[in-house]
């Protein structure tokens, strides 16, 4: 398997995992040729990851993981996270399904 087919595969597994929903927008995810798409870009699943660990979360939509680096990076000053934000970081989905992987190890 390549690295493009390993990538491809993680983000599989782990939709399947999450019920091929974004577990915080609740949007479904689709797939198509073997990839599973963001309906929402029409691109292919955000990969989560902490940019402190490095350990792989979840898949997102885009929009759901941009929001969450601005909320790391602490665009947002005092503003309070969502608690749907804060639920997924406490108890992020790939802990189950693909255990700790980090996210260098296939994207860079």
């Amino acid at each position: 398997m390549n690295k493009n087919q390993q990538k491809d595969h993680i983000r599989l597994k782990l939709a399947e995992s999450q019920n091929w929903i974004c577990p915080i927008s609740k949007v479904k995810f689709i797939l198509i040729n073997n990839r599973v798409i963001d309906p929402t870009t029409n691109k292919a699943v955000s990969v989560d990851h902490c940019h402190k660990t490095g350990l792989i979360r979840g898949v997102l939509i885009q929009k759901v993981n941009w929001l969450i680096d601005q909320w790391d990076l602490g665009s947002y000053g005092d503003l309070p996270r969502p608690q749907e934000i804060t639920n997924y970081l406490n108890n992020y989905p790939a802990r189950d399904s693909i255990g700790d992987i980090q996210y260098s190890q296939y994207w860079k």
